[in-house]
C-alpha cells in the first residue's frame, strides 16, 4: 500500500480510496482513466504476492462446496493474495470508502479551507483558545451535513482539533437534536454564530443531509 501511495504521489494523476470488504480486505483501489497511464504505473509499482502463510487452495476448495449449498455463483473466487494487483475496468467512482487525496490535493484543501475560515471571522487571532474551538466545531458540523458521506469521509485542516469534536460528539449520543443543538449554541459569543443564523442553517434546504449526518453520528 505504501507503494502504491508514493507512486501515485509521484504520478499526481490518479484518485486512491482505502477500502475493506470480505473478499479483498483491506485494499487500496486506484482509479486511472487511461490504459497507457495505467501500465506505466503498473511497471513502477512492481508489487510482489507474498505467502500469508494460509493454504489458499484448501480455503478455496471449502468455499466451492459452501456455494454448491449455498447456490452462490462463487463471484468471490479466486482468493486474493497480499500485493496482488486486479484490474477492472468500470465508468463507477471508487466511492463509497475511505478517501486517501494526493499530497498536492491535500496542499490545496488545506488552503482553501484556511482561506474559508479567515473569510468567516478577520480576528481569528484575537480570539481566545475556546472561543477557535468553538468555530471550528461548526465547521466540521457544517462540513460533515453537507458531505454526502457524512463528516467521516470528509476532510478539514486544523487537524489538531478532530479528536476534540470527536469527544464532543461522544457526549451527544443520547440527546436529541434539538439538544444537540442547543449544546452548540451554549457556547456561542456575539462574535461567533448567532443563535438566528445556526436556525437558518439547520432550516436551509440546502444541508439536505441533515438528517443521515444525527442518524449515523449523533444516534
Amino acid at each position: 500500500m505504501t507503494k502504491v501511495l508514493k507512486k501515485a504521489n509521484e504520478e499526481k494523476e490518479t484518485t486512491l480510496s482505502c477500502k475493506k470488504s470480505y473478499m479483498n480486505g483491506y485494499h487500496l483501489a486506484v482509479k486511472i482513466d487511461e490504459g497507457s497511464k495505467l501500465n506505466i504505473f503498473l511497471k513502477k509499482i512492481k508489487l510482489c504476492e507474498s505467502d500469508d502463510g494460509l493454504n489458499f487452495a484448501k480455503i478455496e476448495k471449502q468455499i466451492k462446496i459452501i456455494s454448491k449449498f449455498e447456490e452462490s455463483q462463487e463471484s468471490n473466487l479466486p482468493l486474493k493474495r497480499q500485493g496482488e494487483i486486479v484490474i477492472t475496468e468500470s465508468d463507477q467512482p471508487i466511492y463509497p470508502a475511505k478517501q486517501i487525496y494526493l499530497s498536492l490535493v491535500v496542499e490545496k484543501i488545506e488552503e482553501a479551507e484556511t482561506r474559508l475560515l479567515m473569510n468567516i471571522i478577520s480576528d481569528w487571532e484575537k480570539l481566545n483558545e475556546q472561543e477557535q474551538n468553538v468555530l471550528i466545531e461548526k465547521l466540521f458540523l457544517i462540513f460533515g451535513i453537507r458531505n454526502k458521506y457524512g463528516l467521516k469521509y470528509s476532510y478539514l485542516a486544523f487537524k489538531s482539533n478532530v479528536e476534540y469534536f470527536k469527544d464532543q460528539l461522544l457526549d451527544f449520543t443520547d440527546r436529541n437534536r434539538k439538544k444537540v443543538l442547543e449544546y452548540i449554541e451554549g457556547f456561542t459569543t456575539e462574535e461567533t454564530v448567532s443563535k438566528e443564523e445556526i436556525k437558518n442553517l439547520i432550516e436551509s434546504s440546502e444541508y439536505e443531509n441533515f438528517d443521515y449526518f444525527f442518524e449515523k453520528f449523533l444516534i
